[in-house]
């Protein structure tokens, strides 16, 4: 009723239920180690959906630094950059994934 900010919190957290003990895990995961591609991709699709695209950006990257075709990274990348601004780089990063699926089919 005319409270935003409070709606606001209230999403932003509800947001976060579950993601909490996930994001934990992952994080230990990650400390043993840290070339998991799959838990960096679980924990940016975290990033992606808690709307903190910056951390998402982050651990996509490290993931595609060493899976440089890794299909889902480059799709929470793409929309990671997109909501950052870098309407261009995601444009890339979606031409990126049309390309890899294509030779995926050959």
């Amino acid at each position: 009723m005319g409270d935003m900010e409070g709606y606001q919190a209230d999403f932003t957290e509800s947001r976060w239920i579950g993601n909490r003990e996930k994001l934990k895990s992952l994080n230990q995961t990650l400390e043993e180690n840290p070339q998991d591609v799959n838990a960096l991709v679980e924990r940016a699709q975290i990033w992606r959906y808690v709307r903190d695209y910056s951390k998402a950006l982050v651990d996509t990257n490290k993931a595609l630094e060493i899976e440089p075709s890794l299909i889902e990274a480059l799709k929470i990348r793409a929309i990671s950059k997109k909501e950052l601004g870098d309407i261009e780089g995601s444009w890339a990063d979606r031409r990126l994934i049309g390309q890899l699926k294509q030779n995926n089919n050959k």
